[in-house]
């Protein structure tokens, strides 16, 4: 319903892209010796499904699931979400996507320390 309501509030002013799986590419791009990014991406598919059938949720939860942990959810708030018991055990690729985010989060927090530092030395250049 939400989409037809911008879609007609909007008619001809706009074009909608929706590109699968953009998150993850644009994360590769970014940072392309990250393997589990690659392997999540070549392996999209199976991942989602390894998720459906461990946690006995839909496909679209799946995919939530790695969305949340991009966007800095965790793990704990997607079991909550979708009543999915702390006893279940999730994919491998799931504790290692976390822990790659983690990991990208904090070299993204040094970056923008850095570049900060720069941009003060060259505002008082």
């Amino acid at each position: 319903m939400f989409c037809s309501m911008r879609r007609a509030s909007v008619d001809r002013q706009y074009v909608e892209v929706d590109m699968e799986n953009a998150h993850f590419i644009l994360l590769a791009g970014k940072y392309p010796d990250v393997t589990t990014i690659h392997d999540y991406i070549d392996n999209r598919e199976r991942h989602l499904k390894d998720v459906q059938e461990a946690c006995g949720v839909p496909r679209w939860a799946a995919k939530q699931f790695f969305l949340i942990l991009i966007f800095g959810g965790t793990i704990a708030t997607w079991r909550t979400e979708h009543n999915v018991s702390e006893d279940t055990v999730l994919p491998q690729i799931c504790g290692d996507i976390f822990r790659c985010i983690a990991g990208l989060k904090a070299d993204f927090e040094t970056r923008k320390s850095e570049n900060q530092v720069f941009a003060q030395a060259a505002k008082n250049k």
